[in-house]
């Protein structure tokens, strides 16, 4: 598992709407949220060793234009998660 921040090279509405139309094609790309900030997209990839995550990054994610500059941190281990809010 991995987290990508990814900045576009254009920050418009249409350059953001095709960025994230695209990557719902990309089956490793679990959660892709729009943020604020020095990064605009915040992807969460799982693949199923470090040689798939490389090749989605180099050929689906690197290779698509919109994308200007990336930061991936990836897990080391995963001690609380949480699928539903537990709401009052």
């Amino acid at each position: 598992m991995a987290y990508i921040l990814v900045r576009l090279n254009d920050h418009s509405s249409l350059a953001a709407y095709n960025f994230f139309q695209q990557i719902n094609t990309f089956e490793e790309v679990m959660e892709c949220s729009q943020i604020a900030g020095q990064y605009d997209f915040h992807l969460k990839v799982a693949t199923t060793c470090s040689k798939s995550f490389y090749v989605f990054f180099e050929t689906k994610l690197k290779a698509m234009a919109m994308v200007g500059k990336t930061f991936t941190y990836y897990v080391l281990a995963e001690h609380k998660r949480e699928a539903a809010l537990k709401l009052s």
